[in-house]
């Protein structure tokens, strides 16, 4: 990274320093108190009593070996996606609204298409989330995969998206409403037949009163899909998931990117060590390990089922901050402890029990890279639109939205370089 990088950033590099300074002051600290939480262990057939009897077993899905996930009671292939899961006790329970549908085990997986690769991600009914579809996640995989689409030799990158009904009619024009029951990655779309990339579109609609509605935490169905039985055939045919957001943008690099670990972004909302202490006392009153590894980012990428079991997880512990973390009694403050970021707090739990070390890579410079970053585009697979970024900066999606400043006069074709990641935002987001 050019050595002016760091100085056009600092806050944003502050922040990382900040976490994993913290992680190395909290390790000694727990050390020197004898706090650190045991690993989760599970003997064959042994019954686990952590608050977490209802989440289901790795093996169920064909991730690890069972010894770090607490085991729920199993469903029979007839179960309907519908149907509550049976629970064992504890303070978190699978199942216990009707917008919570129960996974469903499958008689047979799928085939999986060689090398193929799902782009994932939650589009609710909204002007703001239709945009970030068409100038942002859809625009860049547009943009990247059209050179693609006829050459045999390039692996198969499919955008999914799973839509509220009401934004099904106006996402992008090459994106085809597929049945979730009949459609994986090897099937082929009349529509679609020549093409290697394929946008396609999946009516995912959640219950209005169901518990994440009740408990006025909506961001949570951008991830309860994944593990949905429903979806659970086409998701699996994938070798591959990326689940992100909607204001992000792909470059090139990551159409021929394979990583051989777990890969997640970067977040920003543990870089206190009392919040940190308070993520790792957590995990370890619901008999979760907890490896140090804060700042747990929202973009994940990797094995297919691995996406699936920890967004199971990340279910089930956000259902405990939820009911019992943010309690009157609480100081609910930005940035010590925060309910908003719930879905942070437990994602950063979820991906501490269910992967070693060996297996996670924390890649905070190539996925959730800066939007407003003058480094080349060929170094990040992934960029992503962070808050609080003001004009005359670019590219920010706050003045992009709201401001109405990125123009085409302002901003010609011609002087925008592709090569440079704002430079390519910019292009993405006007022109396409």
């Amino acid at each position: 990274m050019p050595a002016d990088g760091w100085l056009r950033r600092p806050l944003l590099y502050a922040l990382m320093v900040v976490c994993a300074v913290g992680a190395a002051v909290l390790s000694l600290q727990l050390l020197a108190v004898g706090a650190t939480p045991p690993p989760m262990v599970i003997a064959d057939g042994a019954a686990s009593t952590s608050t977490l009897d209802a989440v289901r077993r790795p093996e169920d899905i064909g991730v690890g070996n069972g010894t770090r996930t607490p085991p729920m009671a199993s469903l029979s292939p007839d179960d309907g996606p519908d149907t509550p899961t049976a629970t064992t006790g504890g303070d978190l329970q699978a199942g216990n609204d009707p917008g919570s549908p129960a996974p469903v085990e499958l008689r047979s997986e799928p085939a999986v298409a060689a090398d193929a690769v799902a782009v994932i991600a939650y589009v609710p009914d909204g002007s703001k989330f239709l945009s970030e579809v068409h100038h942002m996640l859809h625009g860049s995989w547009a943009r990247c995969t059209a050179p693609l689409q006829l050459d045999p030799d390039s692996r198969p990158t499919d955008l999914v998206l799973f839509s509220h009904r009401d934004a099904v009619a106006h996402l992008p024009g090459d994106c085809v409403v597929v049945d979730p029951k009949t459609f994986t990655s090897g099937v082929q779309v009349s529509t679609l037949e020549r093409r290697r990339h394929r946008c396609v579109v999946v009516e995912q609609t959640p219950n209005g009163t169901d518990y994440w509605g009740q408990a006025s935490y909506e961001y949570m169905r951008s991830l309860v899909y994944v593990h949905d039985g429903r979806y659970r055939r086409l998701l699996l045919s994938y070798s591959k998931l990326l689940r992100t957001d909607l204001d992000v943008f792909l470059t090139p690099s990551f159409f021929t990117w394979r990583p051989t670990r777990f890969v997640t972004g970067r977040g920003a909302y543990s870089t206190m060590w009392y919040t940190q202490a308070r993520l790792v006392g957590i995990a370890e009153k619901l008999g979760l390990r907890h490896r140090r590894a804060f700042c747990v980012g929202s973009t994940w990428f990797g094995d297919s089922k691995t996406v699936i079991a920890l967004t199971n997880l990340t279910e089930h512990v956000a259902r405990h901050f939820l009911d019992n973390e943010f309690g009157p009694d609480e100081e609910i403050v930005w940035p010590k402890w925060w309910r908003g970021v719930t879905s942070m707090y437990a994602g950063e739990l979820a991906v501490n029990h269910l992967l070693d070390d060996d297996e996670h890579d924390s890649n905070p410079s190539q996925i959730d890279a800066d939007s407003t970053s003058k480094d080349p585009t060929a170094g990040v697979y992934h960029i992503h639109c962070w808050q609080g970024i003001t004009f005359p900066r670019y590219f920010s999606k706050t003045v992009f939205f709201y401001e109405q400043r990125y123009t085409k006069e302002a901003y010609p074709q011609s002087s925008l370089d592709p090569d440079v990641i704002r430079d390519y935002c910019m292009l993405v987001a006007l022109y396409g």
